[in-house]
């Protein structure tokens, strides 16, 4: 076997088994490094569950990086065989409704005058209730 790799990945938790697997299926060879066992509890991704979400609005360049991660768990688990993501629900609160618009529209959410009826308090407890 060759020791010649075209990347080499420091860290194989999360992100470096993703970034390992992204480049080895684009035909790289790919060496990951990790300090402790694989797998193992020690890093930012250890646990049980983890969250991804579109209603990410700290910056509308994250959109199209979120839309891309939802394609790739789709071909990860068309891959594998195994259901790996499981779709549940959120809320998220802000303290007024010019709030929520304001971190809306710049990530390209559509937002309508329905809005308002979305942010009273029956109208989320009945989506709730209807989500469950």
């Amino acid at each position: 076997m060759k020791n010649n790799f075209d990347a080499i990945v420091l860290g194989v938790g999360s992100m470096g088994s993703a970034t390992c697997y992204q480049l080895a299926s684009r035909g790289y060879r790919v060496l990951g490094l990790e300090q402790f066992e694989i797998p193992h509890e020690l890093g930012s991704h250890a646990g049980q569950s983890r969250i991804i979400r579109k209603a990410y609005f700290e910056h509308p360049d994250y959109v199209p990086l979120l839309e891309r991660a939802y394609e790739n768990w789709k071909q990860l688990e068309a891959g594998t065989g195994s259901q790996v993501y499981f779709k549940t629900w959120g809320v998220n609160m802000y303290a007024t409704l010019i709030t929520a618009i304001n971190a809306a529209v710049p990530c390209g959410r559509v937002v309508t005058n329905r809005v308002s009826s979305i942010c009273q308090r029956r109208a989320v407890a009945q989506r709730l209730f209807r989500a469950t």
